[in-house]
């Protein structure tokens, strides 16, 4: 049992200073350091056309949900119509406002 714990911190001690070896970089306080460890350019690239169509379109008006504002918006089924339902939450520990989609208007 002994021989098996000596063996096996050997192993460790052998395989940790073998990982010694490699080049990490170091920083340091010279702009020099810092500048080859930034590749990375921190521009975004410009899109060469326009997307070809909307995705979103905006249908709030059209739904009632005109100038509603709240901090958190939950979708559900409330009412276990197979619709998705809107729960709003104004802000912070305020009450919810709950809105069920109508199939029919």
């Amino acid at each position: 049992m002994r021989i098996q714990f000596i063996t096996s911190c050997i192993f460790l001690s052998i395989l940790s200073c073998s990982l010694v070896d490699q080049k990490y970089p170091v920083l340091s306080d010279n702009s020099s350091s810092l500048a080859i460890l930034d590749e990375i350019s921190d521009e975004l690239p410009e899109l060469k056309s326009e997307p070809k169509a909307k995705v979103f379109k905006d249908k709030t008006k059209s739904y009632g949900l005109e100038g509603i504002t709240t901090y958190n918006i939950k979708v559900v089924d409330i009412n276990f119509d197979n619709y998705s339902d809107l729960v709003f939450i104004p802000s912070f520990f305020s009450q919810p406002i709950f809105y069920s989609f109508d199939i029919d208007s």
